[in-house]
Parts: structure tokens; C-alpha cells; sequence
């Protein structure tokens, strides 16, 4: 379980302790007030009544005077005192009642928010081991029947190709995955995004050759953020590297990146294979990759990580696509 889970957790048990401690004062206030109603509930007799009004001179010389009649006074006061104990007793009644449920709808409320993140903590590594097993199944498949293949004495250039090529997705599979079910507990540093942009195209430009696809820019100079910038460097890198791989040969990937108010628009554009519309709406889900991709290599976790990082600093994605015309992916983050 991730520290930041932990903490999340211990702040919700924290709060719990509180809204327990409001009700253990409720409690006994509400105790405070049954001893005072037992009280009341005692009958006054002579004695009491005089002590009770020895301080007033006029009441008290009133009841002197009134001395024959004294046992009506008591009658009185007790008719008095059975009412007020009657309405505290009602009362009494109401607050432990309210103060019960309360606290039983604090309890359940509670301890539901201090299970959530240890719920979500444990539905994610097991969804972690279910896709990386689902995932991881085929290339090992293949690295297998390369091994056997070897052993039969079969062309060794073409088992080591495969051996490689299926290394390298495992490998690819298992970073992507991970960097999807990492903690976010990091600082961010006030970063030059423009800078960073700039280097990650520079990266793929390589990649660009190969495909025979030119890179056309227009990137804002001076655009800061505070973020980490492995973050934004993955976040730009899988979505231009994604432009190139399904581009035609000898046709453009323009990249923008400006300030529009208060947000740092960034968007890729390309005129490739475009994505199938009845698909459009499942990208981003893990390990899908539309029906058109071929034996373009990916994982399909791509646009994933894309989309958590801009949810993770407050942005959004947005993708539209043409099949046979292209795909424009546009990243909105708050400046």
C-alpha cells in the first residue's frame, strides 16, 4: 500500500475520532441531565420548600402568613417541578435518540471513508496483476516458442530478432503499467515547458526519419508550470510518438503548444490512418488500440497514461479523428 494511501487513510481515521468525541460529550451532557431529572423527580417536602425560598424576605413572609395553608404550597411546587421533569425528560428522550443515530451515521460514514483508499489501494494492484498478466501473456508465449525453436536448430537470426522484439514489449509493457499504478507523491518544480517540448522532439526526430515524416512547430517560448517534468515529457512524448507511428510517409506531425488565457494548450496533429469512429470513444482505455493499427507496435496503454497525467495537475484530453485523414489530440492544463 502506497504512503499516500496511508496518509489519506489517517486523516479520515482522524476525523472519525473527532465526530466520536463529539458524541461521547453528547453522552455525557446528556448523563448530566438524567441525574438532574432523578432530582427533580424527588418529591419537595416543608423543609425544602423553606430553604428554597428562605431568600426571598416578601415570599417567605408571604408563606409565614400563609402557614395553615403550607402543605397547599408544597403541592404546588411539587406540580411544578413533576412538569419540569416530565418536559426534561422528553427532551432527554429526543437528544439521546438524535444523538444515537447521529452517531451511528457518523460511525458507518466513517469507517466507509477510512476503508475507501484501502479499498482502492487493493483494486488497484489487483487490476495491476490481472492486466499485466493478460498482457504479458503473449509475448512470453512468443519468447517461449523462440527458446524451442532455438533448440530445434531453426534459423537463429530470426529467433534472436523475435527474442528481442518480444523483450522489448515486455519491457515496455511492464514500465507503462507501473508508471499507471504509481503513488503521486512527488514536488513539483516550476518548469520551462517549452524547453521540454522542444527536447522531445528532438528525441523522436529519429523515429521521424525513419517514417519519413517532418515535424512542423509552433511552440510558445516562456510557457512555466509547476509539475514534474518526467511527467510532462511522458505525457508529450507518448502522444507525438503515437502522431509519427501511424503518419504516412512523407506527409507532417504539427505541434502547437501556446498560452490561451489561463490554460497551456498543447496539440498534435497528424494526417495518418486516423481512428475508426465507432472507436474514438474507447481510446484511452487500457490495452485497447483500434482495429486499423496493424503491426504498428504499441501496448495500447499509451493514451492512458496521457489522460491520468492531465487529470493528475488539473488538465483534459481531448481526441478527435477521421479515418484515412488523421487524429488531433489537444491537452488543456491550467496555467
Amino acid at each position: 500500500m502506497t504512503n499516500h494511501v496511508l496518509r489519506s487513510a489517517r486523516k479520515k481515521f482522524i476525523l472519525l475520532i473527532l465526530a466520536s468525541s463529539i458524541g461521547l460529550i453528547v453522552f455525557v451532557l446528556g448523563t448530566l441531565q438524567i441525574v438532574n431529572i432523578t432530582s427533580l423527580n424527588s418529591a419537595i417536602d416543608t423543609t425544602e420548600l423553606r430553604a428554597h425560598i428562605s431568600e426571598d424576605e416578601a415570599v417567605s413572609s408571604y408563606v409565614d402568613s400563609q402557614k395553615p395553608y403550607e402543605a397547599h404550597f408544597v403541592s404546588l411546587a411539587n406540580t411544578v417541578r413533576n412538569q419540569d421533569s416530565k418536559r426534561l425528560t422528553a427532551t432527554i428522550i429526543i437528544v439521546a435518540i438524535t444523538a444515537s443515530v447521529i452517531g451511528a451515521l457518523v460511525s458507518v460514514l466513517g469507517v466507509r471513508a477510512f476503508m475507501k483508499p484501502v479499498e482502492e489501494a487493493y483494486q488497484s494492484q489487483e487490476r495491476f496483476m490481472q492486466d499485466a498478466a493478460h498482457e504479458l501473456r503473449n509475448p512470453l508465449a512468443a519468447l517461449t516458442a523462440s527458446v524451442q525453436e532455438y533448440h530445434r536448430g531453426d534459423d537463429p537470426e530470426r529467433v534472436i530478432a523475435t527474442v528481442r522484439r518480444q523483450t522489448r514489449r515486455l519491457v515496455s509493457i511492464t514500465e507503462d503499467l507501473l508508471y499507471l499504478e504509481r503513488s503521486r507523491d512527488v514536488e513539483l518544480v516550476d518548469t520551462d515547458l517549452s524547453i521540454l517540448l522542444q527536447d522531445v522532439i528532438e528525441e523522436l526526430q529519429p523515429l521521424a526519419g525513419t517514417k519519413r515524416v517532418r515535424f512542423e512547430t509552433h511552440i510558445a517560448v516562456g510557457i512555466k508550470k509547476s509539475i514534474v517534468s518526467s511527467d510532462y515529457v511522458r505525457m508529450a512524448k507518448n502522444v507525438i510518438d503515437n502522431a509519427v507511428k501511424y503518419s504516412l510517409p512523407q506527409s507532417s506531425v504539427h505541434v502547437t503548444q501556446v498560452l490561451e488565457k489561463s490554460q497551456i494548450v498543447i496539440e498534435v496533429k497528424d494526417s495518418g490512418i486516423g481512428i475508426p469512429a465507432d472507436q474514438l470513444n474507447l481510446i484511452g482505455e487500457r490495452f485497447f488500440r483500434a482495429s486499423n493499427v496493424g503491426t504498428v507496435d504499441g501496448t495500447g496503454l499509451g493514451i492512458a497514461i496521457v489522460r491520468k497525467i492531465a487529470r493528475t495537475y488539473g488538465g483534459s484530453v481531448e481526441i478527435k479523428s477521421t479515418p484515412k485523414k488523421g487524429t488531433a489530440v489537444c491537452i488543456r492544463l491550467p496555467h
